[in-house]
């Protein structure tokens, strides 16, 4: 789980990676027919998590800022999100308790490395950090610009869970079976998995 991310912005209306009208394409469902529009939509939506959800693979579809949770400055931050595209701040909870924000000259990264890494700029040191749970904060922008960015098996796995969603609408109220990923699926999630955030 990744239980030291949070999304701090919500996905931007309109930035779809699958829009409603292309899902009712793939599953033929005519685009006049409204009655199933909430339910393919919660299916995207299902389908995008199983990526870049709390138990996701590590990667950040939608373009949208993140924050990272440490206790304290390890020697290199390294980003679990990714492709990350900013860094917006660095936030830590000093010895005395207040809350200060790094300056950017103190610490590189390079955005064209993946995954994406923090250190020390040469002659910096990290600062010292109150003993308490989340005492470094680092928010960052990581997603792709647009659905064409995208890569195009992510895509496949969306439309593919959407349609196994929606050919199993049935057997969902069932039992577990049809929540269960497809095997051509599951092996384009384990090629872009990334590790795991304890």
């Amino acid at each position: 789980m990744w239980t030291r991310l949070r999304r701090v912005t919500a996905r931007t209306a309109g930035t779809d990676v699958l829009s409603l009208a292309d899902a009712k394409e793939h599953l033929h469902v005519d685009s006049v027919d409204t009655e199933q529009d909430t339910e393919i939509t919660a299916a995207i939506k299902a389908a995008v998590d199983r990526i870049e959800g709390p138990e996701g693979i590590g990667v950040a579809l939608n373009s949208t800022a993140w924050r990272l949770s440490l206790d304290g400055f390890p020697a290199c931050i390294r980003i679990p999100l990714g492709p990350v595209t900013a860094v917006s701040s660095i936030v830590y909870t000093d010895a005395a308790g207040d809350d200060q924000t790094l300056a950017s000259t103190a610490y590189k990264y390079d955005l064209d490395a993946d995954p994406m890494t923090i250190v020390r700029a040469p002659g910096a040191t990290w600062p010292a950090t109150q003993a308490i749970p989340g005492a470094v904060k680092i928010t960052f922008t990581a997603g792709y610009a647009d659905a064409a960015s995208i890569p195009g098996e992510l895509l496949r796995f969306v439309r593919l869970m959407v349609g196994h969603s929606y050919e199993n609408r049935e057997a969902a109220t069932v039992g577990a079976e049809a929540f269960e990923i497809p095997m051509g699926a599951q092996m384009i999630l384990d090629d872009f998995r990334r590790g795991v955030v304890a």
